[in-house]
């Protein structure tokens, strides 16, 4: 017995799609794991993507709230591989903190046999590698095993958070084309968040209900994408998640007994809380810390001095005499002290570091916090 000729199989791949977008929306969930359509496996080219290397055949998550707050996101995902290059989707790496653990991992990949049949490997633990990163941060890394043109790939994990005030972000579009991708979450009423939407594929499934789940009462949402186009990077794209289709859900508010307590607060608070941190807005007013290092620079200036040249002057002593450690970021990991008795700082100190000497030399200067171009918007 031989395998079904590519065509036929492609035929089939494309009856087994239609029938998994249009029965999505009776269904509780649109994929089971462990139960997947023996015409999806086997399949090397995907017609409406003639440069795909994969087909992201599903894409399901959900986030559920217990009475206390805690969060249980849990994700499915199913991955056609159609050659080589596709490889990569078959290598996974997930992020995660103390605060929101990652468990129930599980895998499959599903091949055909020398006979046509579909056999499925499933994920050894003893394949899934776990990595201490800076701070209370782990990532855990796992390999699907099997990996051939043809094979579909999928996996599933929950994440456990004690806190809500992990902002959830779905992302409906990648690299490679997607033909569903669904999201839902159930907030419950002592929660607000705020919801923003960014991209520009219209939703197949866009519904709010309200649910009461053992005496917890709130709101449902659920958002769907079907046949996603893949979203490569271009030529002078700064930022390319700036154009991913993607729900941003932030905590906004928490209602407990009666009393409402606001989270997500205003511009002019989140200015406020950086001025008075210590290790951001104090240092720049730490004048005895920099004293001797503007005396050095005025000393080379005449008592005629413009407010411009002072400026000049202290950007040029500090661009030439700090070394910057090619790290980006808000938060700086050194003091204004440490900065110039080390002469090395991130952008965030070294920037501090000359806002505190420009106040010193008496000119009038107050720090502005924007986005890097690689950061997007």
């Amino acid at each position: 017995m031989h395998p079904p000729k590519p065509a036929a199989r492609a035929a089939a791949l494309v009856l087994a799609l239609l029938v998994l977008s249009t029965s999505a929306t009776a269904q509780k969930d649109p994929m089971k794991f462990g139960k997947i359509e023996n015409a999806m496996v086997g399949v090397t080219a995907f017609q409406a993507d003639s440069n795909a290397s994969a087909v992201v055949l599903g894409d399901f998550g959900s986030v559920e709230y217990s009475s206390s707050g805690e969060s249980l996101f849990e994700r499915h995902t199913r991955i056609l591989i159609l050659n080589e290059a596709g490889y990569e989707h078959g290598t996974v790496e997930l992020i995660h903190s103390n605060e929101r653990r990652i468990t129930n991992l599980k895998g499959h990949t599903y091949v055909l046999n020398e006979d046509g049949k579909v056999v499925r490997h499933k994920l050894d633990k003893k394949a899934i590698f776990k990595d201490e990163l800076d701070g209370d941060f782990e990532r855990v890394r796992f390999t699907m095993p099997a990996l051939a043109p043809g094979a579909v790939i999928e996996y599933t994990y929950k994440e456990k958070s004690e806190y809500p005030f992990f902002t959830h972000t779905w992302r409906f579009q990648r690299g490679e084309p997607t033909l569903w991708s669904e999201f839902r979450i159930q907030i419950p009423n002592f929660l607000e968040y705020g919801t923003l939407y960014r991209g520009r594929e219209n939703f197949a499934i866009r519904d709010e209900n309200r649910f009461n789940r053992g005496g917890i009462r709130g709101t449902s949402f659920r958002w769907a994408i079907e046949d996603v186009p893949a979203l490569r990077e271009e030529p002078y794209m700064t930022t390319p998640l700036d154009y991913v289709a993607q729900i941003r859900l932030q905590l906004a508010a928490v209602n407990f007994r009666g009393v409402r307590e606001d989270v997500l607060g205003s511009w002019r608070s989140v200015a406020e809380a950086l001025i008075d941190n210590p290790y951001i807005g104090d240092q720049i007013d730490k004048k005895k810390d920099v004293q001797s290092a503007v005396d050095e620079v005025l000393a080379g200036l005449p008592d005629t001095a413009t407010p411009l040249q002072k400026m000049v002057a202290m950007y040029d002593w500090v661009r030439s005499s700090i070394t910057w450690s090619e790290t980006y970021g808000r938060d700086p990991d050194k003091s204004v002290r440490e900065v110039l008795e080390q002469r090395t700082g991130n952008a965030a100190s070294i920037n501090l570091t000359l806002l505190a000497m420009l106040r010193t030399a008496g000119l009038d200067v107050d720090p502005m916090l924007i986005s890097t171009r690689s950061n997007g918007q």
